[in-house]
C-alpha cells in the first residue's frame, strides 16, 4: 500500500492488484486514514473557473480543491490568456474565448503545474478546458494560507507516501519501542503540516475502516468549467499483521469490518 504521484497503489508481495471495482468503493477512505496515520495534509480537484480578479482585472483561471482531511474549500488562481491569439473561422485576434476557455502561457506557472501532474499535454495552449478533468483522481498536497487560498503555488505537488514509510508509522505506534530497536528514525521525507489542523487527531493503529459516507473520486476526460463535490482504531481482525497477509486476506478483513 503507497500513494506514489497521487495514486493510490494497493497490491500484495506477488504483485498482484487490487479489483478496480473494490478500489473504486474504498479509494477515498483509504487515502484518508493513510493521511491521518502519516499526520499530513492533502487535497483533491474539484473543478475549475475563469476569470477576471482584482483592481487590474487580470485574467486567470482558477482551480478548486477540497481537503480530505476537512473538507475545506481551498483554490489557487494561475495567469492565463482568455483572448484569442490569432485571427481563425471563430474569431478575431482579441477577442474573448468562449467561456470557461482559455490559453496557457508556455513559461507560465499553471504550464509548469499541468507538467508536474505528469498527464497528457494538450496539442494547442487554448485546449486546456478539454483535459482539466484528469485532474480528478490526482492528490495532492500544498501550503494554503490561513484562509483557503495556496497563494505558494510553487509549493502544489503530488503526495507521495511510501510503503515503507506508512509502514514505520504503524509500527511505531503498535510498538513505542519501535523506534529505540529498529532504525533510530523515521524516513519520513512528506510534507507534514496540516493547514487546517482537522487532521491532527487520534491515529489509525490497527487498520483501515471503511465509511458508508465515502465519495468517490471521479475520473473524466472533459470539464467544462463546472465544479464538483468532493480514524478510528479498529479490532483486530486477523492474526496475521496486514503487511504479511495476501492481497485477499486483507481485502477480506477490510470488508469485513465495514459490516
Amino acid at each position: 500500500m503507497a500513494i506514489t504521484n497521487g495514486r493510490l497503489i494497493l497490491e500484495s508481495h506477488s504483485g498482484k492488484s487490487v479489483a478496480k471495482e473494490w478500489l473504486n468503493d474504498h479509494e477515498d477512505q483509504i487515502v484518508k486514514e493513510i493521511l491521518c496515520v502519516m499526520n499530513v495534509g492533502a487535497f483533491v480537484y474539484d473543478g475549475y473557473s475563469t476569470g477576471r480578479y482584482g483592481k487590474r482585472l487580470a485574467s486567470g483561471v482558477t482551480l478548486q480543491f477540497t481537503s480530505l482531511a476537512s473538507g475545506k474549500y481551498l483554490y489557487v488562481i494561475y495567469n492565463v490568456d482568455l483572448t484569442r491569439d490569432r485571427n481563425t473561422a471563430h474569431g478575431k485576434k482579441g477577442d474573448p474565448l468562449p467561456k470557461n476557455h482559455f490559453r496557457a502561457r508556455r513559461r507560465g506557472l499553471f504550464f509548469k503545474f499541468w507538467e508536474m501532474t505528469g498527464l497528457q499535454m494538450p496539442s494547442r495552449l487554448s485546449s486546456f478546458h478539454d483535459y482539466m478533468g484528469n485532474l480528478k483522481g490526482l492528490v495532492f498536497t500544498g501550503e494554503p494560507d490561513l484562509g483557503s487560498r495556496i497563494r505558494n503555488k510553487n509549493s502544489i505537488s503530488l503526495l507521495t507516501i511510501k510503503y515503507s514509510q506508512l509502514l514505520d508509522v504503524i509500527k511505531c505506534q503498535q510498538h513505542p519501542d519501535y523506534l529505540r530497536t529498529g532504525n533510530g528514525q523515521l524516513p519520513v521525507n512528506i510534507q507534514t503540516t496540516d493547514p487546517d489542523k482537522e487532521i491532527h487527531k487520534a491515529h489509525v493503529t490497527r487498520g483501515l475502516q471503511p465509511d458508508s459516507s465515502t465519495r468517490h473520486y471521479n475520473h473524466g476526460v472533459s470539464l467544462q468549467g463546472s465544479v464538483g463535490t468532493r480514524g478510528s482504531a479498529m479490532d483486530s481482525i486477523s492474526t496475521v499483521s496486514p503487511w504479511d497477509q495476501s492481497i485477499d486476506e486483507w481485502l477480506a478483513d477490510y470488508d469485513s469490518a465495514g459490516s
